[in-house]
C-alpha cells in the first residue's frame, strides 16, 4: 500500500482518512451485505497503515480503535456498524418520507413477508426459523433482519402485514412446523 510508504505526519494521515477514506468507503455502503469478514479485509489494510503514522501500535484491539473519544478511543470507523447504520437509515428515511422509494420499499418488504410465509411482522422474528429466506449476501431485507437480530435492535413498520392475509398459529396447529417446507409453503400461499 502506498499509504504506508508516503511520508505523512499525524496531521496528513488524519486528513487523508477524513478526505479521502471515509467518503469513499461510505458511498457504497447502503447497497452492499458485507460480512463480517469481508468489512476486516477491505478495512484492515487501511488501519495498519493508517495506525503507525498516529504513533500507535498497528494490532492495537479494535475496541479501543474504534471506540469513542471520551472513553479513550480513537473513534475510527467500524464498517460493519456503519454499513448497517447505514441501511437502517435509509430505510427509515424512505419509509417515513412516504414518497415513491418508500412506497416501493414497503411494497418489497411485504412481498417479502408474504413469500416467508409469516402474517406477524418479520423484523421481531427470529430469521433463522424461516427457511425460505432470500440468502444474506444478495437480499439487503435478510441483511437487515438477521443484523438487527444479532444486536437485539428493533424497528418497527406498521405499515407491514397489512395487505397478508392467515394466521400462522393457526396454520402451525394444523400443520406443525412442518408447514415451512417449499411445497407446503406455496400450497398455503395459494389458499391464502
Amino acid at each position: 500500500m502506498k499509504l504506508a510508504a508516503a511520508p505523512f505526519d499525524t496531521r496528513d494521515i488524519l486528513t487523508v482518512y477524513q478526505v479521502r477514506y471515509k467518503p469513499a468507503i461510505h458511498f457504497c455502503l447502503p447497497i452492499t451485505t458485507f460480512s463480517a469478514k469481508q468489512c476486516d479485509a477491505i478495512q484492515c489494510p487501511f488501519y495498519k497503515a493508517m495506525l503507525p503514522k498516529l504513533g500507535i501500535n498497528r494490532n492495537m484491539k479494535r475496541d479501543v480503535i474504534y471506540g469513542p473519544y471520551e472513553l479513550g478511543g480513537l473513534n475510527l470507523t467500524d464498517l460493519k456498524v456503519e454499513q448497517l447504520a447505514q441501511h437502517v437509515h435509509r430505510l427509515i428515511g424512505n419509509v417515513r418520507k412516504r414518497g415513491n422509494l418508500g412506497n416501493i420499499i414497503l411494497m418489497t418488504f411485504n412481498a417479502y413477508q408474504l413469500h416467508i410465509g409469516t402474517e406477524q411482522p418479520f423484523l421481531s422474528q427470529d430469521p433463522h426459523l424461516f427457511l425460505h429466506r432470500q440468502p444474506r449476501a444478495t437480499s439487503c431485507i435478510t441483511y437487515i433482519w438477521e443484523e438487527l437480530r444479532a444486536i437485539q435492535g428493533h424497528i418497527q413498520i406498521p405499515e407491514l402485514s397489512a395487505h397478508v392475509k392467515g394466521n400462522d398459529s393457526r396454520m402451525e396447529r394444523w400443520y406443525g412446523k412442518e408447514w415451512r417446507s417449499c411445497a407446503c409453503l406455496h400450497t398455503l400461499n395459494e389458499e391464502r
